[in-house]
């Protein structure tokens, strides 16, 4: 990786924090969290004491901005930091708070933060020492440490109840089962409290802990899970490195680091024998669920937390178990762009697909990368900070997603998103940062929280230390390319996960020097663009007087009639879009395709397929055709009561079929307040909402029901035919009468769809709105060629509406879900009523009376269409760009 390349990623890594801190600042302080989907706050659920998801971690003590200070000092933020001190003071200042929290979420979070943030802002070594600093931070680390020592009160084992009140105490309900992680993950920040303050109970009670925990391992060596802290029996007999158990087995070997104390590192060297022995998998890449009595297997998933451990078998020297490990996380996380909660190694499918933005892979490939300067690693912290910017950027922080599979986000950003995660990718690429020089070789550790501390040698454990180091010089494999991906093991950890195989996992160095053409097949296939169906328009002004024959005709007149493709320095230039047929590969590290060839012309990798910009229209075109589409529902009905023009959007998908002209809407700009922007889970309340279940009433004044109509869009009537419910037969001159330029809503089944449109298009229908089934919609389709067979009479049996080609419908066609068309049926036999029952034909004739609709669509921003690109499997074609060329330019 170049020098110019490694500054900008870290200079991204940098935004990415304070996109997340700023979103969390302005739209979130001081509440301990961003809802960075809605773009608002989160604290500890009042209503629900048993909601411990969110109760064990918030606590009304602005949780984010205190967990993130000593990752702007270590950005080099320094003015950010002192005001980021300076608020914790204003808003928080201690910690009498009615709250009951987890003692170990709070410690690491909290008090882990006030102590590194404390250590930054008045240690000359940290380089980062706040003017007016007075020790503040230290005084409400020792307030909060007051108030968790109350966990070690009246438990006959020393192990700590797993939660505590702060204003409290220990509640008179509260849990005996803790686990042993929780328990056992407080000696770093408890002893570093009690080093700063001179009062040594905390990290005696941190110790006591440790030892009670430790002596009741099994006989095999192996830590339980969970235990019951008043007999010290454990709960559960299952084990293993990841959730539970993880941070117990770190804090080992960081307390020995950061305190001195060589019986931390006999016991993590213990702990490590007996895990190698009875959690290692066979194939040595990765650990896992066992009997902790026995080391029989009880689970066949992995989970992230587990991720954690190569970082540690750097610090304790055991680098090859730690490249091994990795790999195999890493290509998960190649995957499905993240890692699941759960993986399940047999099935290599997810078991728990939601991922929180957990910083452990990335921690410990950043860990990896100093111990061996191996460009790999950087090279997967790229591919990290480009799948979360991907994934889980919102526009005011970052998402955690429910599923690696379909990226939806959860609105949700956990505090360790801007203490851990991102600053680890940050550290990555920081080479120059003081942590890799001045400290390098100090007694310094992050904590389970990625919190910075260390220890002035005047306060370290006198105790002697080993003298050797614990971790040893990385030494490089003995191959013709040293980096990691070149080991002759390395592509079994992808074949484990079951990773799609890449073009640079199979490339082979040649004796001579030189790459061998690749031997595997990966995946190719040519694809060509055709665009939009044809009768798709978008305009600004409905109101004009081109019919879509005339807008298709001047369209095609507009583009060139041959297509033309002319090699250029970097590439080939190609002067349309539509009828471009590309040969493209699957390309993994970029989680897309790249074009390799184009008509008779191959690209190497460094190649680019550069389009006319003015022939782009049909992509843009496509991709407003793809964006949500709503059949908005007006009812206006006269009466003596003061006037409310009911409105309502309803969800809806266009056909592949039929004319395409909807009304494009600016949703962030024109919805008013009786604008309703839905989706299906609107409607899956199969009741008609209270605010609908009586007809909303105008004037009769025809001023003012003009006056009201003016304001909307252009509309049609809703009309239901009882005696063809279905659409699946021609209409009589009477029925053709009554939805004569109107939207006509039918049913779904008994014929082909586009035999629906095609009828209603006979009888003059503007729409036809087809009821589907299910809760759901999809696009309707219809046969794609005119040389389809005979329709009606023919003695092959081919279904009715098989010979109509998608050229033939000139109406909208839409879909709407079971839901959405229960609730406009209803509207439609309320108009019904109302239409029977009027005693003026005139009035119910008029078209600003009653029920009536358009069909909208979002529009797209000018940002969405200038970063448009041509994708395939939903996949973007990586190496295909506009550019704007004079007419002159190509002849």
């Amino acid at each position: 990786m170049t020098e110019a390349r490694r500054l900008m990623l870290r200079k991204e890594a940098k935004d990415m924090f304070l996109h997340g801190y700023h979103g969390y600042l302005n739209n979130a302080f001081p509440k301990d969290e961003l809802n960075p989907v809605a773009c608002s706050g989160r604290g500890p659920d009042r209503q629900n004491a048993n909601n411990i998801n969110v109760n064990d971690v918030l606590g009304d003590f602005s949780l984010t901005l205190i967990d993130a200070l000593d990752t702007l000092a270590v950005m080099r933020e320094p003015e950010l930091f002192r005001q980021a001190i300076e608020m914790v003071k204003r808003y928080v200042h201690d910690f009498n708070i009615n709250s009951r929290v987890q003692v170990f979420e709070v410690n690491i979070r909290v008090l882990g933060a006030l102590l590194s943030g404390h250590l930054y802002a008045s240690d000359p070594a940290l380089k980062s020492v706040v003017k007016g600093y007075k020790g503040e931070l230290l005084t409400m680390a020792e307030d909060l440490g007051k108030r968790l020592m109350k966990a070690f009160e009246n438990t006959p084992t020393g192990i700590p109840w797993p939660r505590v009140n702060l204003r409290k105490g220990v509640l008179h309900d509260e849990s005996s089962e803790t686990c042993v992680a929780g328990a056992g993950s407080l000696l770093l920040e408890f002893g570093v409290l009690s080093r700063l303050t001179g009062d040594r109970s905390y990290e005696k009670a941190a110790r006591r802990t440790i030892s009670e925990l430790w002596n009741r391992k099994s006989k095999i060596g192996l830590m339980g899970n969970t235990i019951n802290i008043t007999s010290g029996q454990w709960m559960s007999a299952m084990t293993g490195i990841g959730a539970g158990t993880d941070s117990f087995y770190e804090y080992l070997l960081k307390s020995y680091i950061l305190l001195g104390d060589e019986e931390y590192l006999d016991m993590y060297e213990t702990s490590q024998e007996a895990i190698r022995r009875n959690l290692l998998h066979d194939s040595r890449y990765f650990y896992k669920h066992v009997n902790l009595h026995d080391g029989t297997l009880l689970a066949h998933w992995v989970d992230s937390l587990s991720a954690f451990m190569p970082g540690v078998q750097v610090l304790g020297g055991d680098l090859e178990s730690a490249i091994k490990n990795h790999l195999y996380y890493y290509n998960i996380w190649r995957k499905y762009q993240a890692i699941p909660e759960r993986f399940d190694f047999v099935q290599q499918a997810v078991a728990i697909a939601n991922y929180p933005l957990r910083p452990e892979f990335i921690e410990s490939n950043y860990f990896l990368y100093r111990a061996t300067k191996d460009p790999f690693y950087l090279q997967v912290g790229e591919m990290v900070l480009r799948d979360l910017q991907t994934y889980t950027k919102t526009k005011c922080g970052w998402a955690s997603l429910q599923s690696v599979i379909d990226k939806k986000h959860e609105d949700r950003m956990e505090s360790f998103a801007l203490s851990e995660t991102i600053k680890y990718l940050y550290l990555l690429f920081d080479e120059e940062n003081l942590l890799h020089h001045e400290l390098k070789d100090s007694n310094f550790v992050f904590t389970t929280e990625g919190h910075i501390l260390n220890l002035p040698s005047k306060e370290q454990y006198k105790g002697s230390r080993r003298a050797s180091a614990v971790c040893k010089p990385y030494r490089p494999p003995e191959t013709f390319l040293k980096s990691i991906p070149y080991r002759p093991d390395a592509d079994f950890a992808r074949q484990m996960v079951g990773t799609r195989e890449d073009i640079r996992d199979i490339l082979q160095p040649d004796p001579k020097g030189f790459c061998e053409k690749p031997t595997l097949e990966v995946e190719r296939v040519v694809v060509e663009f055709v665009g939009p169906p044809k009768k798709t328009f978008f305009e600004d002004d409905e109101d004009d007087d081109t019919t879509p024959s005339e807008d298709r005709q001047q369209s095609e007149r507009e583009q060139p009639k041959e297509l033309t493709v002319i090699p250029v320095e970097e590439g080939v230039f190609v002067n349309k879009i539509v009828g471009v047929k590309m040969l493209i590969q699957y390309d993994d590290l970029l989680n897309g395709y790249r074009a390799v060839k184009v008509a008779d012309h191959p690209l190497s990798l460094n190649c680019n397929v550069y389009i006319e910009q003015k022939s782009m229209k049909p992509l843009w075109d496509s991709y407003q055709r793809a964006q949500e589409a709503y059949l908005r529902v007006f009812r206006t009905y006269p009466s003596s009561s003061a006037h409310d023009d009911a409105e309502k959007d309803l969800l809806v998908t266009p056909a592949d079929f039929g004319c395409w002209r909807p009304k494009t809407v600016d949703y962030s700009q024109n919805s008013g307040p009786d604008v309703h922007e839905t989706s299906l889970e609107d409607h899956l309340d199969q009741s008609i909402p209270q605010q609908w279940q009586q007809p909303m009433m105008a004037p009769d004044s025809a001023a003012a029901i003009a006056e009201a109509v003016a304001k909307r869009i252009k509309t049609k009537r809703l009309v239901r035919l009882k005696d063809n419910e279905m659409g699946c037969r021609p209409y009589t001159s009477a029925q053709a009468d009554r939805i004569r330029d109107k939207m006509v809503v039918v049913d779904r089944g008994g014929c082909l769809f586009i035999l629906k449109a095609y009828y209603a298009q006979a009888a003059g229908a503007h729409s036809v709105v087809v009821v589907n089934t299910e809760d759901k919609t999809f696009a309707m389709t219809g046969p794609s060629s005119k040389e389809s067979p005979p329709a009606s009479g023919s003695s092959s049996g081919n279904v009715i509406g098989e010979g109509i080609h998608d050229d033939d419908i000139d109406i909208h066609a839409v879909m709407i879900s079971r839901s959405g068309g229960k609730l406009l049926l209803d509207w439609i036999r309320e108009d019904e009523k109302f239409t029977s029952s009027s005693s003026s034909s005139e009035t119910t004739e008029s078209e600003d009376i009653g029920l009536a609709a358009g069909i909208v669509q979002r529009k797209l921003t000018k940002e969405e269409i200038a970063s448009a690109r041509l994708s395939y499997n939903s996949l973007p074609i990586v190496n295909v760009f506009s550019i704007s060329v004079p007419a002159t330019a190509v002849g």
